[in-house]
């Protein structure tokens, strides 16, 4: 087998009893710590919603890793899209019960964050305080004419993790996860990683 070009890398001091992954697409060796797998010829979309266990030693660790990708359509040019329900779906929808699940956006011009979700004002808020951060009337040099959506994604993150606790999202009672748009309207995506035991 070729040598892949490695996505994911994971060393460890014990041994690697046995793998199971669904699309088959690594290259495993049981007497190295190592592990090393291909880079996947559709992209990320090609494993969605699969997952893969590994044991290390006898009956000392069960690991499940699960990922899911998500589409969030915006409708404005600013907008903070409550993305909570999706995530705990796939949370459900994996073998994870104890874990984490990290959530991750892969554009330059949103963001993701938790806040409150229980008065629409928060989102107003916090809107207008990352317009107050980022005007529009600096002399920025990006010829796109986006750079204030760049320096808000910047505030926000591209990522956020919650612990999951009995197959469940760990939030807060006020709490929820949303997908911010800063250049939109747009179609995106949303990649959801869950990592723990079964």
């Amino acid at each position: 087998m070729p040598a892949p070009n490695p996505i994911f890398c994971m060393c460890l001091n014990s041994q690697i009893q046995y793998l199971v992954f669904t699309t088959e697409n690594y290259l495993f060796s049981p007497t190295l710590s190592s592990l090393f797998f291909t880079d996947f010829s559709h992209g990320p979309e090609a494993f969605s919603g699969g997952f893969f266990v590994f044991h290390f030693g006898p009956n000392v660790l069960s690991w499940v890793a699960a990922m899911k990708t998500i589409e969030v359509r915006s409708a404005a040019r600013e907008e903070l899209i409550d993305i909570t329900a999706a995530v705990a779906g796939a949370v459900r929808e994996s073998p994870v019960k104890n874990g984490l699940c990290l959530v991750f956006v892969p554009h330059t011009t949103a963001g993701i964050l938790i806040n409150e979700n229980a008065d629409p004002d928060v989102k107003a808020d916090l809107l207008l305080a990352l317009r107050k951060s980022a005007p529009e009337d600096l002399p920025y040099g990006h010829g796109e004419g986006n750079s204030p959506a760049h320096v808000k994604a910047c505030l926000t993150g591209s990522s956020v993790s919650v612990i999951i606790e009995n197959g469940r999202l760990a939030l807060g009672t006020w709490q929820a996860v949303y997908f911010a748009e800063f250049d939109g309207p747009r179609r995106r995506l949303v990649h959801i990683a869950i990592l723990g035991g079964s």
